[in-house]
This record gives structure tokens, sequence and C-alpha cells, in this order.
């Protein structure tokens, strides 16, 4: 029973998906000019991050456990392995201790945290059942991943706009399209829309080129195999017609945004960059072979 209650928690917060959390971090800190002396708010951001991320899965679990009763009802909530105000108490503290690391770090990244906290209730307690519950999704990881930037002494609006929208879009999209992943209820219309969207956002990184002083040609190695590997796990996500296959792909569609980041972090800091990002890969995809991803 105790290996059950651990592996229930792991569950509830999604340990594989933290280090998707993590990436936005590094590959936002890196891609900003981050130095080595600011190891130690970088280390406050990351904990902060994980902390925001894991109360947020956590609360969006708690809301829906009467969804997750008839549809899914091994998760944790509904299969009784963790009650329902054991896991609203652990999601709350999470979003505070989040909120206040982030403050600790700096006022920027304080204030950011206070918008990410404010998106993450919206969407999970207010405007989750929505038709702008998939673009909230998108502005939460978007903010995840501003708030790594925010240790840069000053952030110009076209060196940022570019990742965060791409981001945001390509969020957006993979969440719309693993919306209803237990049911085969997305129409054909919905279903290309994921599709589109999700390769479009990911093919942003193509744009840092553009925006991105001095942008290094090599990050394109990423930029290209994540880009083609999306391009595979959206288009098996959304002809999918089995809630295993679904989920399967989605998995891989939640991960390979370390690939968007280790690419960020690629156009401004070279292979060090892209390959101290890309190995947050490694725990991410081993984890998730034994815990749940969405």
């Amino acid at each position: 029973m105790v290996n059950g209650k651990i592996s229930a928690w792991l569950n509830l917060i999604r340990v594989p998906n933290l280090f998707t959390a993590l990436a936005d971090i590094l590959g936002g800190f890196l891609y900003v000019g981050g130095h080595v002396d600011q190891a130690g708010q970088l280390a406050i951001l990351a904990f902060a991050s994980l902390c925001l991320y894991a109360g947020g899965v956590a609360l969006n679990d708690v809301v829906d456990t009467a969804r997750d009763a008839a549809e899914r009802p091994h998760r944790p909530i509904p299969s009784g392995l963790i009650s329902r105000p054991s896991a609203s108490l652990v999601s709350f503290a999470l979003l505070f201790m989040g909120g206040a690391a982030a403050l600790a770090a700096s006022t920027r990244s304080g204030a950011i945290a206070v918008f990410l906290v404010g998106a993450i209730l919206l969407y999970d307690v207010v405007l989750k059942t929505t038709v702008v519950a998939s673009g909230l999704m998108g502005v939460c990881r978007a903010l995840n991943l501003l708030l790594g930037m925010s240790l840069a002494p000053a952030l110009a609006l076209p060196h940022i706009i570019v990742p965060c929208t791409s981001l945001f879009v390509y969020v957006t999209s993979i969440t719309h399209l693993g919306r209803q992943e237990a049911r085969d209820s997305l129409p054909p219309r919905s279903r290309l829309w994921g599709l589109g969207g999700a390769v479009v956002g990911i093919n942003g990184l193509w744009l840092l080129l553009v925006v991105t002083p001095g942008a290094s040609w090599g990050y394109l190695r990423s930029a290209t195999a994540t880009t083609m590997a999306v391009a595979v796990a959206a288009t098996c996500a959304a002809v999918a017609r089995e809630p295993a296959d679904k989920q399967r792909a989605m998995k891989w569609l939640v991960l390979l945004i370390i690939g968007f980041d280790a690419g960020l972090a690629g156009s401004t800091r070279g292979l060090v960059g892209e390959v101290l990002v890309a190995f947050l890969l490694v725990p991410a995809i081993w984890l998730s072979r034994r815990l749940r991803v969405t």
C-alpha cells in the first residue's frame, strides 16, 4: 500500500512532465543570455516552476474527480489512493510555494508567477470546460517560458515574442487535440485544426534566425528533429481511434516541448545549450514508461 500511495502521488503531479517545465525555465534562461553567476536564482526559479506545474496538474485532477470516476477510475483520486481534500490541500500549497519562490528569485519573476497562478486557477476551476480552455493552457505554458527569461536585465519584445507565441500556439493546439482523450469524440475539423496548429507552433523555432541577434545556425539540428517528430506524433494523435493510441501520441507531444526548448537554447548558446536542455528528455522518457503523462 505504501508503494501504491507513493506511485499515486507521483502520478498526481505528473512527474515525467515536470522535466518539460524545467526545460522551459532552462531554455528560456539560456536563450536570453543567462549567466553562471545567476545559478542560484535559476535554481530558485526551477523550484518555483516545479511547484507551479505540480500544483496545477494536481488541482486539475481534483476538479476532474467526477469525470475521472466515470472514465478513468484507476486515477489516484477516484481509485481512493489519494483523498480529494488531501489533493486539494497539496495543490494549493504547491501553488503558493511556487509563487513565493519566484518572488524570491526576483520581483519580475514574482510578477510573472502571479499571472501564471491566476491562469492556472482560471483554467482548472473556472474555464476548463469552455472553448477558451485550450488557449488558456497555452498561456500557462508561455508564461512558464517567460518565467525562465525573467532574470535577464532587459526583455526585448521582438526577442521574446516569437518563442513565447510559438509555444502558446503549440500547447494550445495539442491541448485541443488531446481533449476528450478517453473518448473518440473530436470531429474531423477539430482534429485537423489541432494537427495544423501543433505543426505551425513548433515551426516557430525557424523564425528565431530572423528575430534573434547572432542566432546560431547549428540549433537547426534540434529544430529539424523536433518539427519532424511533432508532425508524426500530431498526425498519430489526430487519426487515432483507440484512446490508448491517442494517449500514447499525446504523451510524445507533451514531452517534445523539451525539444522546442532545446532548440531555443541552442539558437543563442550553440551545441552546449542545446544538449543541456535536450538531456532532460532522458529522465522524462524513462519515467513516462512508468508514470502517467496525460
